[in-house]
């Protein structure tokens, strides 16, 4: 049975090349330049809104901006085209929009932060940070806010097949890179062997760190939107550990990402010893990022979830 997981809501904001209002395009004053567009209010399909206040945007790539007025509800930066970071700094917070009044509202940014994005010149480039906020009650899963949950850390790629001269995921050799993996929804099972497995709809894959081609331009955008599988196991001695969450799109099957062997934590078990659902962390868990074709790269990985 599926059910709408009830920990937390997600609130996107997207920052989209697009136009230069809602009404209108934005014609490019430089034949190089690209435009990013920062809406600053997200509306759920409930009718309800969320604005961000109080924000700083600082852009660095082939131009640096820095963006602190953030008082209309749209934002509009042109670019020349490359590539570049998008830092979320300031004493921000979200509100939630009333008739009359604004309420302050709790939130937790879960994406990386800064976030690497490209423009590329008159094109459009989606980024968005993510984050959670307190769920109420039973409200519609929407397209900018959902109720689901999340898993967030670090990879530490270590190891490359084939050798570097063969593979895409050459420049990734060495390097630690943060990543988020977010989802509205998801089904429960319960098994005395394997734990508490969770499998979800509609992941939302980003990753943190320099840009990189194969990460930001490929690996991402292939595996948003596939599904993600995990569980919360338990061991002899009635601890917890996150293990086997395996991530895919059966509507391109060309990247899949593995995670095996998280660290065990106390946690909270049910009258039959099963874990029950909890945020849980994991640390010199094994991962594998694989292409169909050109190989695998490995490492370790750490972080923390909520299922």
């Amino acid at each position: 049975m599926k059910k709408s997981i009830l920990l937390a809501t997600a609130l996107s904001f997207f920052f989209v090349a697009c136009s230069e209002s809602s009404t209108g395009p934005y014609a490019p004053l430089r034949a190089t330049e690209g435009v990013l567009q920062l809406p600053l209010v997200s509306t759920t399909s409930n009718g309800e809104q969320y604005r961000l206040v109080g924000a700083t945007f600082v852009i660095t790539g082939m131009e640096d901006r820095i963006i602190t007025d953030t008082s209309a509800d749209t934002l509009v930066v042109p670019l020349l085209a490359g590539t570049y970071s998008i830092r979320l700094e300031g004493d921000w917070h979200l509100e939630r929009l009333g008739p009359t009044s604004a309420t302050v509202v709790a939130a937790t940014l879960i994406s990386p932060n800064p976030m690497a994005f490209s423009i590329t010149a008159r094109a459009t480039q989606d980024v968005r940070f993510l984050f959670k906020v307190p769920a109420e009650g039973t409200a519609t899963v929407g397209i900018t806010v959902d109720e689901g949950g999340w898993i967030t850390g670090t990879l530490d790629f270590t190891y490359l097949f084939p050798g570097p001269s063969g593979s895409e995921f050459s420049p990734l050799l060495d390097q630690q890179v943060p990543f988020t993996i977010s989802f509205e929804t998801a089904t429960f099972s319960r098994d005395y062997w394997d734990g508490l497995t969770v499998e979800t709809e509609g992941v939302t894959v980003q990753f943190g760190g320099p840009y990189s081609e194969v990460l930001h331009a490929r690996v991402a955008p292939t595996l948003t939107g596939g599904t993600a599988r995990f569980q919360l196991a338990r061991t002899d001695s009635n601890e917890i550990f996150f293990t086997n969450l395996n991530m895919w799109n059966d509507d391109n099957p060309l990247y899949g990402l593995s995670v095996y062997g998280g660290t065990p934590f106390w946690g909270r078990l049910d009258h039959e010893r099963i874990p029950v659902r909890q945020p849980f962390t994991f640390a010199e868990s094994y991962f594998s990022l694989h292409s169909s074709s050109s190989g695998f790269i490995e490492g370790t990985a750490e972080g923390n979830g909520v299922p």
